[in-house]
């Protein structure tokens, strides 16, 4: 099946973005990946991140990182350390780990 130009143009910024660490978007599964998400929006400073997308390959950073777990503390009431964040380095993951703390 050929590719329109519009299509090859399309496939050619999806897979430029995953070069990037983008995976893409896809929903959240729970509350909690929903809250993580928008937290790193609001520190990243971007819309299109996907749940499994890297926390350094989308440019974050130590003060990012600091921020993040800011937020987290005040939102779940739990606390995460900067290894939490680059042992569970993408939305899913440290989503995961935030639900495990709760318990």
């Amino acid at each position: 099946m050929a590719c329109t130009p519009d299509a090859d143009k399309l496939k050619a910024e999806l897979d430029a973005a995953r070069a990037h660490g983008h995976s893409g978007t896809s929903d959240p599964r729970t509350p909690v990946e929903e809250e993580v998400l928008a937290i790193w929006q609001r520190v990243l400073g971007q819309d299109a991140i996907g749940l499994q997308d890297d926390f350094l390959a989308l440019g974050g950073d130590s003060f990012m990182a600091a921020r993040i777990l800011f937020y987290v503390q005040q939102a779940f009431a739990v606390n995460l350390t900067l290894t939490d964040i680059f042992d569970a380095p993408t939305i899913r993951s440290m989503a995961d780990l935030i639900q495990e703390r709760q318990k």
